[in-house]
């Protein structure tokens, strides 16, 4: 089974890169697909658990929820930091055409599936490791693929390298992402600004951030939002 859903789907359903990622984190002492408390752990290592997930945490997010009231459990996340996109039957000649996307994925892309469980971090039984990758990305003629995509969906996703790692321990590990130039309080405006990401994602950092405990609101300027660290967790940052 696979942790791409609650409870986990066939082991035919995961992606190419789900598997490769348990074989990489189970190596030769963990133990793959173990029933525990009623789940099915990805891996099992030195008596804690390591669930993937590559996308939609809201999926397994009650998994977890059961899993941490007795038992260490690590989530790892993998972001494409560089990607090869294929297009099955796009060929030249003989061979699939491959082309590498102009696209560079970072850990603060973790935050787009945080926002459905931010405050999972403040268990002492749970942390995230983001696993920058170097991945191909495989796609097929789709009738209900994005029209972005122009009828190709990813039909599936392949490791081709490990090219950096990021774990999160604590609500506090997340301070990182706010960058020393920034004054407080801020707003999101400020906190795109300051580090170049999109108003959308600034506005989940402060989401998560907010619901960790990490950041309050004590007052609005105009009709936005200003945050700022409380006390508790000023020398963290």
């Amino acid at each position: 089974m696979s942790s791409d859903s609650n409870r986990g789907i066939g082991t035919l359903s995961e992606t190419t890169l789900h598997a490769q990622l348990k074989e990489l984190y189970a190596e030769s002492e963990g133990e793959m697909e173990v029933p525990v408390d009623g789940f099915i752990a990805d891996v099992v290592k030195d008596g804690s658990i390591i669930e993937i997930q590559t996308g939609n945490f809201s999926k397994i997010r009650d998994k977890l929820r059961s899993l941490i009231r007795s038992h260490t459990v690590m989530l790892v996340y993998p972001v494409a930091a560089e990607k090869w996109i294929i297009k099955e039957g796009d060929t030249f000649g003989d061979k699939l055409k491959k082309r590498k996307s102009p696209k560079h994925g970072g850990v603060e892309e973790l935050f787009y599936e945080l926002v459905s469980m931010p405050r999972l971090i403040n268990s002492s039984n749970f942390s995230i490791e983001v696993v920058l990758t170097e991945e191909e990305d495989i796609r097929a003629k789709s009738e209900d693929a994005s029209w972005r995509r122009r009828g190709w969906k990813t039909v599936d996703r392949k490791l081709l390298k490990v090219i950096d790692r990021a774990r999160f321990r604590q609500s506090a590990d997340f301070l990182a992402f706010l960058p020393p130039s920034l004054d407080t309080p801020f707003t999101n405006k400020e906190l795109a600004a300051a580090t170049g990401y999109a108003r959308r994602l600034a506005q989940k950092i402060t989401y998560c951030l907010r619901k960790m405990g990490v950041l309050r609101v004590p007052k609005k300027r105009g009709r936005a939002y200003l945050h700022e660290i409380p006390a508790a967790y000023s020398s963290n940052r």
